[in-house]
């Protein structure tokens, strides 16, 4: 999912019209779904914890809500032409998810550097990730992850969202209809199936100031929030809502793979933006995030690295050179190794997205 980085055109918003204090609070929304996700995905592989005990899947839809939210914002003050947008939202993808699908495919080399599988079989993972590489993973023949970077196919689905929602917005008549169900064809109904999640976001930045709620208000609406979630973990929301949709369809709702989830990523992008409309309103909560912003934003502006890069670690550490594979420990370090590579290779791409802009504007144009 497309998470925050010192490019401040993808950071939550710092101009007049968001609040310091909610500025902040998007930074640490974000960097709790992000550990959130390499938590789940790492306590699986090294203590067997399942992943519906840490909500990994629910900490998507954050990302799905937040991104809505600030490319929204972004249309609406900064990127005047849809070819300046492109240029900026791909540079910011790129930076991030072309090491990291490469280092997926190393990864895959590693545990087979005999290249026992045959050509095709490299010639597969070489696919998948150039499928990647163009957003295609989720496309509408079939879902094709790259090799061991399962988290990237959220990032497919981010990009078709841009582009579909800069489309409308900045193209108008006849080339704003075509561009649009271009965009909609390539993207395929399972990426479709949870753009609503993502329009909240946008919803919310648009809404936020019809309605002022007095301090009391707002914080009955955070406290609201927190306790919907609730619900929604300890219900298992996320299974019912699949099962649901299963028999809705006949059993055919496999075809959307992680689209399946629609009715509880609906519900869920309800509940964050809910929160994220209280938060401004509530006055005892301000000093605190305005203390700590400083410190969210820079810790956010590793979350893209750490969402991308933290599965082709765990394969090369666990599967290649066989850390941590007892758990204890041994699993602890490994998980901590991956971190710490995690936060070192953020600067070498996360961190470099300008530089990225630059070429292709050069390119491209904009």
């Amino acid at each position: 999912m497309s998470l925050p980085s010192p490019d401040r055109t993808l950071s939550p918003p710092r101009t007049s019209d968001i609040s310091p204090a909610l500025s902040a609070y998007l930074d640490l929304m974000r960097v709790g779904a992000a550990l959130c996700v390499f938590v789940s995905h790492t306590f699986f592989f090294f203590f067997g914890i399942d992943r519906p005990r840490i909500p990994g899947d629910d900490a998507v839809m954050v990302f799905f809500v937040l991104s809505g939210f600030v490319i929204a914002h972004v249309v609406a003050n900064r990127d005047p032409s849809l070819r300046l947008f492109l240029v900026n939202r791909l540079a910011r993808l790129w930076s991030v998810g072309v090491p990291a699908l490469f280092l997926g495919l190393f990864a895959a080399f590693c545990l087979d550097p005999s290249l026992g599988g045959g050509w095709a079989e490299f010639g597969r993972n070489l696919g998948a990730v150039v499928r990647n590489l163009l957003f295609l993973g989720q496309g509408p023949i079939g879902s094709h992850l790259p090799p061991n970077d399962g988290a990237y196919w959220s990032v497919n689905n981010e990009a078709w969202y841009y582009f579909i929602f800069g489309g409308m917005t900045l193209l108008q008549g006849r080339g704003r209809v075509a561009w649009v169900a271009v965009c909609a064809l390539l993207a395929g109904p399972a990426v479709l199936a949870l753009m609503p999640g993502w329009l909240v976001g946008v919803w919310i930045y648009r809404n936020r100031d019809r309605w002022v709620p007095g301090a009391g208000v707002a914080t009955g609406l955070l406290a609201a929030s927190v306790g919907l979630y609730a619900v929604y973990y300890l219900t298992d929301m996320n299974a019912l809502t699949r099962v649901f949709l299963y028999w809705l369809t006949a059993g055919y709702s496999y075809r959307l793979d992680h689209g399946t989830v629609l009715f509880g990523a609906l519900m869920l992008a309800g509940i964050f933006g809910l929160s994220i409309f209280a938060v401004p309103h509530v006055t005892w909560l301000q000093p605190w995030l305005i203390r700590v912003r400083p410190a969210a934003a820079r810790i956010g502006s590793f979350t893209f690295s750490i969402y991308l890069f933290h599965m082709p670690l765990v394969t090369i550490l666990r599967d290649g050179l066989f850390f941590g594979r007892e758990g204890g420990v041994g699993g602890v370090v490994t998980i901590l190794v991956v971190l710490a590579g995690c936060l070192v290779l953020a600067p070498l791409t996360e961190h470099r997205q300008y530089a990225l802009r630059a070429v292709l504007r050069r390119r491209i144009g904009g």
